[in-house]
This record gives C-alpha cells, sequence and structure tokens, in this order.
C-alpha cells in the first residue's frame, strides 16, 4: 500500500512541481504584500523649543497617518539610540529659539532623521516628512505675509503664484505588490521548470552514456516531456496571474495572446539554458544547488528591479545574452500594467526567439559532445577492467 503510495505520488511530483509551486507561493507573496501602503511608522520628536509653534509642528507629524509617533525623546543621541535600536524608524528635531527664529525671519531649519538602511521605510518616511514639512513651511510663509500688512487674500496669491499638477499612471497607489509580482512570477515558473527538466535531462544523458551507436538527442520522449512540462507551467502562469488579479487586485490589462507569447518564449529558452547547464553536470543534487543559486542574481540583473540604463556599460547586452528572464518579466510588467500590446512586445519577443534559437543550438552540440566524453570515458574504464582480468 505505502509503496504504490509512493510510487504514484513520484509519478505525479513533478506536475505538482511546475503546477501547485508557482501558486502556492503567489498566495503566500500575495498575503504578505497585500497591504498597498507602509505606515504607521514608528517615529520620535525631539522638541527644543517647546512653544506654541514647536508644539503646532509636533502635532502635525503625530496627526499624519503614514507616522506613528511614539513620543517624545530628549536629547539627540536618544533619538539616535531609538534609531539603531530599531524602536522608530525617523524623528523630527524642533531646535532651540525656533519660534523666536520665525519671528524673526531668520529660516529656522527642521532636522528630519530617518533611517535608509531599508529602502522601503526609508523612501515613505521622506515622502511622508516631506509632505508636513512643505505644508508647514506654506503655513509659515503666510503668517509671515499676514503680519507684514499683507491682506490675507493677496498672501495666498503670492504663494500660489506657481503651481503643478501630476499624475501617476498605471499605478497611482505605487502598490508594492504590483511592482514586484511580474519579477516574481518569472522566478517562480523559471525555478520550478528548470528542476524538473534539468532532472529528465540528466536521467537521459546517462541513459544514452551507457549506451553505443548514434546519439538520439533530442528524442521523440525528451520532446514529449518538454511540451507537457511546457504546457503545465503555462498553465499554471495563467492560474498565478487569475489569482493574484482576483485575488490581490492585479491588473490584468493586457490581451490573452501577447501573455501566451512570451511565457512560451521564456519556457523554449530556459529549456535551452537547462541543456546547457546539465551538459556540465552529472550529479543531479549539484546541478539542482545551481539552478537554485540562479534564482536571485537572473532576476536583480534581469533590468525589472534595476533599471535597464543605470546598469553598468554594456552589461545590459551581456545579460541579455546568457539568461533569457529579461525577455519576459520586463513585457510581463509592461503587458499587466500598461495594457501593452502584441507589437509593443514585438521586440521582447524578437529577442526571446533568437535568444532561445542561439542556445538551443549550442546547448544540443554540447549536450551531445558530452555524452560522447562520457561513452569513451566508459569504454576506457572497461578496457581498464578487461586488461587487470
Amino acid at each position: 500500500m505505502i509503496t504504490n503510495f509512493h510510487n504514484a505520488f513520484i509519478k505525479v511530483k513533478n506536475i505538482l512541481v511546475v503546477l501547485a509551486l508557482p501558486i502556492l507561493f503567489t498566495l503566500l507573496f500575495g498575503y504578505v504584500y497585500r497591504e498597498v501602503y507602509v505606515d504607521k511608522i514608528p517615529f520620535a520628536v525631539l522638541d527644543l523649543d517647546e512653544t506654541s509653534t514647536s508644539r503646532m509642528i509636533s502635532d502635525q507629524f503625530s496627526e499624519h497617518e503614514g507616522l506613528n509617533v511614539l513620543g517624545n525623546v530628549s536629547t539627540q543621541e536618544e533619538l539616535k539610540d531609538l534609531i539603531l535600536s530599531n524602536q522608530v524608524y525617523g524623528g523630527v528635531i524642533i531646535p532651540d529659539h525656533f519660534e523666536k527664529d520665525i519671528k524673526a525671519k531668520q529660516a529656522p531649519s527642521l532636522l528630519v532623521l530617518m533611517d535608509g538602511s531599508n529602502l522601503v521605510i526609508g523612501n515613505n518616511l521622506q515622502a511622508y516628512a516631506t509632505t508636513i514639512v512643505n505644508t508647514l513651511d506654506i503655513g509659515v510663509q503666510l503668517n509671515i505675509l499676514e503680519g507684514g500688512n499683507i491682506v490675507p487674500y493677496d498672501a495666498k496669491q503670492y504663494l500660489t503664484a506657481l503651481s503643478f499638477t501630476s499624475r501617476m499612471l498605471y499605478d497611482p497607489q505605487m502598490g508594492y505588490f504590483l511592482y514586484v509580482f511580474a519579477g516574481i512570477l518569472g522566478i517562480l515558473i523559471q525555478q520550478t521548470y528548470l528542476s524538473v527538466i534539468c532532472s529528465h535531462l540528466l536521467q537521459l544523458k546517462n541513459d544514452l552514456a551507457e549506451k553505443q551507436g548514434s546519439i538520439s538527442f533530442p528524442n521523440f520522449t525528451i520532446v514529449q516531456k518538454i511540451i507537457r512540462l511546457i504546457c503545465f507551467s503555462t498553465v499554471s502562469f495563467f492560474l498565478c496571474l487569475l489569482i493574484a488579479n482576483k485575488g490581490f487586485g492585479y491588473p490584468l490589462r493586457g490581451d490573452t495572446l501577447s501573455l501566451l507569447a512570451i511565457v512560451i518564449v521564456l519556457l523554449i529558452g530556459v529549456t535551452a539554458m537547462a541543456i546547457l547547464i546539465t551538459s556540465f553536470f552529472d550529479d543531479e543534487a549539484h546541478c539542482a544547488q545551481f539552478c537554485m543559486f540562479l534564482s536571485i542574481p537572473t532576476l536583480l540583473t534581469s533590468g525589472y528591479i534595476w533599471p535597464e540604463f543605470m546598469m553598468a556599460p554594456h552589461f545590459a547586452a551581456i545579460i541579455k545574452c546568457v539568461w533569457p528572464l529579461y525577455y519576459f518579466a520586463n513585457p510581463l510588467r509592461t503587458i499587466c500594467l500598461k495594457a501593452a500590446s502584441f507589437h509593443d512586445i514585438l521586440p521582447y519577443l524578437n529577442g526571446g526567439i533568437l535568444f532561445a534559437a542561439a542556445w538551443l543550438t549550442i546547448s544540443i552540440l554540447l549536450f551531445r559532445h558530452r555524452v560522447r566524453l562520457m561513452r569513451k570515458n566508459h569504454l576506457s574504464r572497461l578496457d581498464i577492467c578487461k586488461n587487470e582480468l
């Protein structure tokens, strides 16, 4: 009974890996990043002035929904210690004689300390602090102008002489799940597919090495397995998108044909790299470890997290030649968030097809060469054994 169950599990294990794991992790990441904004950031206030003006500034920081002001501190060293121990992530220092300097029009400065060791918290904290300080600055200027015998209407006109309107396109909320999901999904599809296809290729390589005659690679059996795995991975890809859309509000604005095209091109490209990798590895455990190691470097250098135009000279061109994720993660985000058409993603598709064609040719030749070497080594060992006998 147990043996039958074990055999049945082995048969469906690969299907579960490529089909179920991406869905499971989509649910996990969707749940972790379900909040759109990072708010209620622990914050502290150091009020060295202790006047009505400084208390008004302190109240402005306390009332902002993005901050959670835990209280006042007595010294700048105490504030730094709280930031160092992660009890707060920032604080504002209101200097002594702040109110007096405002009345004397000496432009006193507020100092806002922010924890820059966490990029997400630091950026949000800076945005919140900038909003609060700009609002306070306008209020202070208005009071100064009104104090200079300028009627309130004219004072407001002076302060609104220049205005601008900004509009954030495609993702007005700038949510983190919308930002990271396409890249994470690419890694999930890539890694699950890679782990299974490498196992099949290693087994085939060892089988071919023990046979004689022509090297039938790629043969019908492995092609059949590759097509089946590509189908399962593609189904998993669309199910993940559907779950992200229905469960966590991830937009799906593009057309299905474009999505289908980029995932097929990605999987063919990963197949080429899998053949290449298994040409160098004989041990399945070592091969699996190497494939796992690829996940983070391929994502971080794909142009998805860090923009391509900010990379070192010629680095982006090298990345496009050695790994196919660039041709998937970037157009996926463009399709889903910006409703890009098939024509818009055509440069990515052309690049991905060229990548797959080139590396499939190279990797197949290398794979066959590696099998020949293994056969020669196997025959040499047999000759040695015969001579010893």
